[in-house]
């Protein structure tokens, strides 16, 4: 179980840290104890070695831990399991239902955490997106799933690295990952990307944008003629192929 996600998990994990329990002697207490929830030594120090857990690593006596720090060494990250290279993906030029995913979040200097989840279909260049509390996967994956339930077909999802990817066996479709730290390798979101930050600039705080806003955007947007589909718009290209399930 990811500590970061299951609030009642965290909470215990730090609070005995804060007693001085050591994370092996967390999990031991944990599963003696019997609790709802259990998180192996491994996935403790995990979540410490992340973005999320980094604050409390304070409480930790590990020597392994400060001289893995004086190394200058990056946290730890968790892994995606079961990725796919896109090395991997078969020829999907042209054809519609293969989609490109990625999120766009808050400027570094706000305190907010809320974040966009974005995708795009490769063969009629639409752009759908949703406003999420957070990057965790949980978040990312329901809003994932509510935009691709509205289309009649979906062949695949081509994403990045991102923590927030963690659960892309649930989109219940194939899935290829970007090589790290390429996102040439996925053109159509990052261009998409940039469309709504016309709307939403760069550095932002998102938590400021409402839900109905980031629908109005992405209307507009998929009302936009493009030339790569002969000036016809993105809305009028998948109502002439029917592609989205009737409400």
């Amino acid at each position: 179980m990811l500590v970061y996600e299951n609030g009642g998990l965290r909470r215990y994990v730090i609070e005995r840290l804060r007693r001085g329990l050591s994370p092996e002697a967390i999990a031991g207490r944990m599963r003696h104890e019997r609790q709802p929830f259990y998180a192996s030594e491994k996935s403790i120090y995990a979540f410490l070695y992340s973005v999320w857990g980094q604050r409390w690593c304070r409480y930790l006596k590990s020597r392994r831990y400060r001289r893995r720090k004086r190394k200058g060494l990056k946290p730890k990250r968790v892994l995606i399991p079961n990725k796919t290279s896109i090395h991997d993906r078969p020829d999907i030029t042209g054809k519609f239902g293969h989609f490109e995913a990625d999120t766009i979040v808050s400027g570094k200097k706000t305190k907010a955490t809320a974040a966009i989840s974005v995708l795009y279909d490769l063969g009629v260049m639409y752009i759908d997106a949703r406003k999420i509390p957070n990057i965790s996967p949980r978040h990312h994956t329901k809003a994932q799933r509510a935009m691709l339930a509205k289309w009649k077909t979906v062949r695949s999802v081509t994403e990045d690295n991102g923590i927030e990817n963690a659960y892309h066996e649930k989109l219940k479709t194939s899935t290829y990952f970007c090589d790290p730290h390429s996102p040439w390798q996925k053109p159509g979101i990052e261009n998409a990307n940039k469309l709504i930050r016309r709307f939403i600039p760069k550095g932002s705080d998102i938590g400021t944008y409402s839900a109905a806003f980031v629908r109005v955007v992405v209307r507009k947007l998929n009302d936009t003629p493009r030339k790569a589909l002969n000036w016809k718009t993105p809305n009028e290209v998948v109502r002439e192929k029917r592609l989205l399930k009737s409400k």
